[in-house]
Order: C-alpha cells, then sequence, then structure tokens
C-alpha cells in the first residue's frame, strides 16, 4: 500500500476530535461522481450526517484535486456559500 493512502497513520498522536454531528457551521461538501475510493454516496453520507449541509456532486471528478474544467462551478459554489 502507497504512503499517501496511509498517511494518518505516521502522524504521532493523530485522533479525530469531536464528532462530525456536532459541527455548527455552514458546510458546503465537494465530491466527484466518479470517485474511485470513496463513491458519492460517502459524500452523500457525509452531507447527511452534517446538519444543514450541502452536497455538490462534481460531475465525472475522481478522488483528486477538481481539475481546471470544473473550477467555474466550484468559484461559483463557494462565492454563493460564502455570500
Amino acid at each position: 500500500m502507497e504512503v499517501t493512502l496511509t498517511n494518518h497513520l505516521l502522524v504521532d498522536d493523530w485522533a479525530p476530535v469531536g464528532s462530525i454531528e456536532e459541527i455548527a457551521v455552514p458546510t458546503l461538501v465537494f465530491h466527484g461522481t466518479a470517485d474511485p475510493l470513496f463513491p458519492l454516496p460517502h459524500g452523500e453520507a457525509l452531507r447527511d450526517a452534517i446538519p444543514g449541509a450541502r452536497l455538490v456532486a462534481l460531475e465525472g471528478g475522481g478522488h483528486q484535486q477538481p481539475p481546471p474544467a470544473m473550477w467555474d462551478l466550484i468559484i461559483e459554489e463557494l462565492a454563493a456559500h460564502t455570500a
């Protein structure tokens, strides 16, 4: 297994803090529809677990930084979310 898939295990004393249901700020979830590691239902579950969260599905997006072709959508969504 590549180190990039286990990088959290390399951090000393790393442990999650709190619970996802405790997030109390407006939350925008971006998730690729073609993510091979975490398929779209993971993004939907994240949205559903965070009170009031909104999901933006990135059509054809995988498990990486969104490509430039998706930047206009992402910028538009971020601007609306933070307005």
